[in-house]
């Protein structure tokens, strides 16, 4: 059961990642280069700082978990169940989070995706 915990758990942080990274990248073609767009902590911030940094975060957070449960191969199904329902219940809380900072990018923009003033 432990190992089949482990595998559905590296599948959902694996599709929570490519969603949350895919989002970013479609994002990053809307935004000019030299925009400075709303940041996930409040304030604005370079295009590529405050679309990575949700991401990063995320896919440390994730990763740092996985790597975890594979250095910890000999924890009982209990451990099993409760690192697979934190890395569950994160994946889908950085996406949330990654995909409403998104929309306030994109509101931020104006017409052919420049800042509005």
């Amino acid at each position: 059961m432990e190992t089949v915990l482990r595998l559905l758990g590296d599948g959902v942080t694996i599709a929570a990642l490519s969603i949350i990274w895919s989002a970013s990248r479609v994002i990053w073609r809307r935004v000019p280069d030299d925009a400075r767009i709303p940041a996930p902590w409040g304030g604005f911030a370079p295009k590529r700082i405050a679309l990575a940094f949700t991401p990063t975060v995320a896919a440390i957070v994730l990763l740092a978990l996985t790597f975890w449960g594979l250095a910890n191969r000999d924890i009982d199904a209990s451990w099993a169940l409760i690192l697979f329902g934190a890395r569950g219940l994160l994946t889908a809380l950085f996406a949330l989070i990654h995909l409403t900072h998104l929309r306030a990018v994109l509101q931020n923009l104006g017409p052919g995706g420049a800042n509005e003033p």
